[in-house]
């Protein structure tokens, strides 16, 4: 969008400026406009400032939108004639040899004798409305944005002083409909994707969670429908990723077709899409929905001329069935996925199938024991980017669990029952052993250096062997201590205990990094960091979500993330940013001075057979900062 010549506030009201004197009023009215006011008000106020200046005037505002005006201020008229004015600026539009945007085509000095306001002069003479005067607003320069329009109790023209004043307020109302569009504008992009203009993960997040609340009211099941398509890697790497990109656009406009105007399609991430169906009969409805959507993707896509074929898996959990949250639906579709994959792709797969048996928290338990020894438990890797050199610099060691019947389990699903039941000790062990083990793997293969970055529980660090036990994995795989980061909750740290503060120096006179996570949801403080010896903290998820949600959402966690940030810059310490999935957050982040980040906008944790070959592709690996 680009910004007109009157932006400043000096080219908008100099015109008016007889004897170089400012238009009272026109100094509040230019500043609603950059603290985004709402636009229905800053035009009021500006129709305020005018009538104030000529009580003979009655003025409003209409506006144009999609080839249409409509009235949308103008706290003095009669609603009802502010109607009127747009009725008869679409018919006068219409006309041949007439312009809406044009003074001269509309204006009346008197409507009773006026042959234009024949089908209004009852109207305007019963409102004691017989004159009228018509000020284009042009947005850009050049765009008709809608109409400033002047009214008089008697019959008569107004003065040059006049006209004058009714020319400036409408400039100031195109730089306030200006930032209107840029706000909206902003606010889209914000919630969709740029390649698909889809919703993105922000906006179908919102959007289930409506749906949710939508069918507690009203009882109705919801469907979400995980969509992946299947072996799209290959298309990016023969094709080129201008042709994955053309796919994808091609993919989302099939899936909107083919569902109702009241669902939401989404693309999340990558090759990945989900759909939100709302108020359905039962579960066979998101079946009925995936076999379709299986069927029209199967059809041959056009690329360059040619015929391209692909197919997709789906997976499907129902509300309130198999969850009745939006993270519980979302994760049970993401499994219900996994298994639609195993089954050779081409396919959907519901999470509650009759022969799946539900398994509660005692058999995974029980379950979890084995598996270990049976080699269930993986870990995948997440990428961490430095935001002043945009290198690779870490990857994040996650746990996942392969459970042979319920598919892929995030930790949420398993962690707590470890916990509990103090197997994440053993667990723990292992994953510390597995990322330094895959990380001289990784570097006596050419890449790197890294940091790997391994998440330790309370339980773990609160054992009198923790310390002993790094050594010892360091040790035994001849990894240099500068490139593992050990994560710690911000709980254990709290309790700034002789042992708590001992073990931390062990850790770091070993060389290891430190880093601290969910800082500044206890009760951290600047006097707490400055006496503990910690390189990083890490800003959740929950803090970065809430950047581009709403206006208000967005200014309160603005500061929040700020402060933060500066607090840690001033004992030393470097932040970390994860959850990033959108370009206006990676923005924030940047701005404020956030060291680094990562999320969805750059890659999902990957197995470590792909987060090498990401390694691989990547812009460059630096060093730990």
């Amino acid at each position: 969008m680009k910004r007109p010549a009157s932006w400043s506030r000096e080219r908008a009201i100099q015109p008016l400026q007889s004897g170089q004197t400012t238009q009272p009023g026109s100094n509040r009215v230019f500043d609603m406009i950059p603290r985004t006011h709402p636009l229905l008000d800053i035009l009021t106020d500006l129709i305020h400032m005018v009538e104030r200046q000529r009580p003979e005037m009655l003025c409003a505002v209409l506006l144009q939108r999609n080839g249409r005006i409509y009235p949308a201020a103008g706290p003095n008229l009669p609603e009802s004639f502010g109607r009127a004015d747009a009725g008869l600026l679409l018919d006068l539009a219409a006309r041949p040899h007439r312009a809406a945007s044009s003074e001269d085509a509309l204006s009346a000095s008197d409507v009773a004798n006026s042959p234009l306001w024949n089908q209004y002069r009852e109207r305007a003479l019963r409102h004691g409305l017989p004159s009228v005067w018509p000020i284009p607003i042009y947005s850009d320069g050049a765009t008709l944005a809608g109409i400033f329009v002047i009214h008089y109790r008697d019959p008569r023209s107004p003065t040059d002083d006049e006209l004058q004043l009714a020319r400036m307020a409408s400039r100031l109302a195109a730089i306030a409909i200006e930032q209107q569009e840029l706000a909206d504008q902003l606010a889209y992009q914000a919630q969709h994707d740029p390649l698909t203009s889809l919703p993105n993960r922000v906006l179908f997040e919102d959007r289930l969670h409506q749906a949710i609340a939508q069918a507690q009211r009203h009882g109705r099941p919801v469907g979400l429908l995980y969509v992946d398509l299947d072996r799209f890697k290959m298309v990016n790497d023969t094709l080129g990723h201008a042709a994955g990109d053309i796919l994808l656009q091609q993919v989302s406009q099939r899936l909107q077709r083919h569902v109702r105007q009241s669902d939401t399609v989404a693309r999340i991430g990558g090759d990945e899409f989900t759909l939100v169906l709302n108020e359905l009969p039962n579960s066979q409805g998101a079946v009925q929905v995936a076999q379709k959507l299986l069927e029209v993707l199967k059809e041959p896509f056009l690329m360059r001329g040619h015929e391209l074929f692909v197919s997709a898996s789906i997976g499907i959990s129902m509300y309130p069935t198999d969850g009745t949250t939006a993270e519980d639906l979302l994760h049970k579709a993401d499994n219900a996925l996994y298994r639609a994959k195993a089954k050779g792709k081409n396919a959907y797969q519901l999470y509650a199938e009759p022969n799946i048996v539900v398994l509660n928290g005692f058999t995974l338990e029980s379950q979890l024991h084995e598996a270990l020894e049976r080699g269930e438990l993986v870990l995948h890797y997440q990428p961490q980017i430095a935001l002043t050199s945009g290198k690779v610099v870490g990857l994040e060691a996650l746990l996942r669990w392969e459970h042979p019947e319920l598919g892929r389990l995030p930790p949420a699903r398993f962690i707590p029952i470890a916990e509990a039941s103090e197997l994440i000790v053993a667990i723990g062990a292992w994953v510390l052993r597995e990322a330094c083990r895959q990380h001289v793997t990784w570097r006596q293969a050419g890449y790197g250096p890294f940091k790997v970055t391994v998440n330790i529980s309370v339980l773990q660090f609160e054992r009198a062997d923790f310390v002993d036990l790094v050594a010892q994995t360091l040790e035994h795989n001849s990894l240099e201590p500068q490139w593992l980061e050990l994560e710690l909750t911000e709980s254990p740290l709290l309790q700034t205990t002789r042992d708590t503060i001992s073990k931390l120096a062990r850790l770091r006179s070993l060389g290891v990094r430190i880093a601290v996570n969910n800082f500044c949801t206890g009760y951290s403080s600047l006097n707490l960091l400055q006496r503990l010896p910690i390189n990083t903290f890490n800003i959740d998820r929950p803090f970065v979500d809430n950047i581009g949600a709403t206006r208000q959402k967005t200014l309160h966690q603005a500061a929040v993330i700020e402060a933060m940030i500066t607090l840690a810059h001033s004992v030393g310490m470097r932040v970390v940013a994860a959850g990033v999935e959108t370009d206006l957050q990676l923005e924030f982040l940047r701005r404020v001075g956030c060291d680094g980040v990562q999320g969805y906008l750059f890659s999902r944790p990957l197995p470590a057979e792909e987060a090498v070959l990401a390694l691989g592709t990547s812009v460059g690996l630096g060093s730990p900062a």
